[in-house]
């Protein structure tokens, strides 16, 4: 299962996941197990990538929201896949009213 909230930032930012390994100093290989759940990065890290993305560690990792946003969220990051188009991940974020 993704990390949805966590793509839904990376996304946001318009970064591809080897832009945001470059911005926090990490590996592309790294960032995709952070996004497939694979991995879970140590407090460092995670606190580093959460002030990247201007939220908190709780939020990043153990967001537990209401289910309208997880659903959101969700249909969004099909939406960007299937647009196939990093370009036009900013006109399908603003599509989303998202409480995060």
């Amino acid at each position: 299962m993704k990390n949805k909230l966590f793509l839904y930032y990376r996304m946001s930012k318009g970064l591809s996941q080897q832009e945001l390994a470059e911005e926090i100093g990490t590996s592309k290989d790294y960032i995709n197990m952070i996004e497939n759940n694979r991995k879970t990065p140590g407090f460092a890290l995670a606190k580093k990538i959460a002030d990247f993305f201007g939220t908190t560690v709780d939020k990043l990792f153990f967001y537990q929201g209401d289910e309208q946003n997880l659903q959101d969220i969700c249909e969004m990051n099909k939406n960007i896949r299937k647009s196939r188009r990093r370009k036009n991940a900013s006109k399908i974020l603003e599509q989303y009213n998202l409480n995060l």
